[in-house]
């Protein structure tokens, strides 16, 4: 598991590990989940997950806003390469699965640098078109 945090020593488990962006009110969580290849010390990415929150208060913390996930072993071709997850919509949409990458999900799948790129494409229109929509005038 490799996660990031923000501060010091967190006794909070992995998934609830966040750290602050560049705009006030909002948070970020990312966690990603290796297991082994077989034998040996081959490692293969099992889930690549980035959540953006709403600093909400003090009874609720955060409010999620948006997922970016990754399940690259997982039988559904929607949740294979990065998908996007709508967190703070009416259900059944937060459980929905928006593929980002589905026209050329083979290639991105071929190799952890392909799948990589593919994932920072994505956070990058998040910090590009979604963060800055929440920044204060």
């Amino acid at each position: 598991m490799l996660a990031i945090h923000d501060g010091g020593v967190s006794k909070l488990p992995y998934r609830r590990w966040c750290f602050r962006t560049h705009v006030k009110g909002l948070r970020a969580a990312y966690f990603e989940l290796w297991k082994p290849a077989g034998a040996g010390s081959e490692l293969r990415l099992d889930r690549a997950y980035f959540t953006l929150m709403q600093v909400v208060g003090p009874d609720k913390p955060y409010r999620e806003l948006l997922g970016i996930h990754c399940d690259p072993d997982d039988a559904s071709r929607l949740k294979k390469g990065p998908h996007l997850h709508v967190a703070h919509a009416h259900d059944p949409l937060p459980h929905c699965h928006f593929p980002l990458n589905l026209g050329h999900l083979d290639s991105i799948l071929t190799d952890i640098a392909e799948l990589t790129y593919a994932i920072e494409l994505a956070l990058g229109v998040v910090a590009e078109d979604v963060l800055p929509r929440y920044q204060v005038a």
